[in-house]
């Protein structure tokens, strides 16, 4: 299994644009071969700070969404994804990280 886990924090956008933004990305990747699951957070302490947890098969299944020009374009709509960047045009600022599962552990 590969996580993706993305830091977004808004910078020229609202809550709610970010959130129908990101609803449309996840629908679309939702489809993809090798997806598992996909979860947006909300930090309580940070107004304006979302954690993207994306779980798939490999990650060659999840490096497979970079040549998916549509989604390219969907997230075109808060980041610039294409060269040359332009990240003057940004709305949001986002830090990436490709994680392993270390602890998965459900109630009981």
């Amino acid at each position: 299994m590969f996580i993706s886990v993305n830091k977004a924090t808004l910078t020229d956008c609202t809550p709610e644009e970010y959130e129908r933004f990101y609803q449309e990305a996840c629908d679309y990747m939702a489809k993809q071969p090798g997806h598992i699951r996909q979860r947006l957070v909300r930090s309580d302490s940070e107004p304006g700070v979302y954690f993207a947890i994306s779980e798939w098969e490999s990650v060659e299944a999840y490096r497979r969404l970079a040549t998916i020009d549509e989604l390219v374009e969907i997230f075109g709509q808060v980041i610039s994804l294409t060269e040359p960047r332009d990240p003057s045009k940004d709305k949001i600022v986002v830090e990436h990280h490709d994680c392993s599962m270390v602890l998965d552990r459900e109630r009981v």
